[in-house]
C-alpha cells in the first residue's frame, strides 16, 4: 500500500512539473490555455496512474500475444544470475531498511506540500490584507478599480 501510495506521489510530482515548465513556456499565450495545462494536472493528481494500469487490464483481450523478442532476449540474458552477487568485502545489505525509504520520501514530500501550501497562505493573506485598505477610485472601468 505505501509503495502505491509513493509511486503516486512520486509520478504526480513530475508530471506537475512538466506541467509547470509547460505552463511558464507558454506565459505569452492566453490565460485559458495554461488553466486547461493546470486542469489536466490537476486530474492526474486525483487519478493514480497504477488505477488506471488496472482498468485497462479488464479490458477483454483481442487475442493471444506473444511475447516480444526483447523480453526473451532479457530472459535468457538474465538466466545465468541465479541471485544478487555481493562483493566479499562489502557489507551485505541490512534487510530492515527497505522500508524506510519510501517512507522518507513520503515524507520529503509532505514537507515540500507543506511548504509551499505556507507560501500560497501568506501571500493570500497579504493581498487580502491590500484589498482591505484599499479604496475605490473614482474611474470609468468595466472593473472596480482600487488603490
Amino acid at each position: 500500500m505505501l509503495t502505491s501510495v509513493a509511486n503516486h506521489l512520486w509520478q504526480s510530482t513530475v508530471f506537475a512539473a512538466i506541467a509547470c515548465l509547460l505552463a511558464l513556456s507558454l506565459r505569452r499565450y492566453r490565460a485559458q490555455t495554461r488553466h486547461w495545462i493546470w486542469l489536466i494536472a490537476s486530474v492526474k493528481f486525483l487519478v493514480p496512474f497504477s488505477l488506471l494500469t488496472n482498468l485497462g487490464s479488464l479490458l477483454p483481450a483481442s487475442g493471444t500475444a506473444q511475447p516480444p523478442r526483447v523480453a526473451v532476449v532479457m530472459q535468457e540474458f538474465s538466466q545465468p544470475f541465479t541471485g544478487p552477487v555481493f562483493a566479499p568485502d562489502l557489507p551485505a545489505p541490512i534487510r530492515g531498511a527497505e522500508p524506510i525509504l519510501p517512507a522518507l520520501l513520503l515524507a520529503l514530500w509532505l514537507a515540500g506540500s507543506v511548504a509551499v501550501l505556507a507560501v500560497w497562505l501568506v501571500r493570500w493573506l497579504r493581498i487580502r490584507a491590500a484589498v482591505r485598505v484599499s479604496e475605490p477610485l473614482p474611474l470609468e472601468a468595466p472593473v472596480r478599480v482600487m488603490a
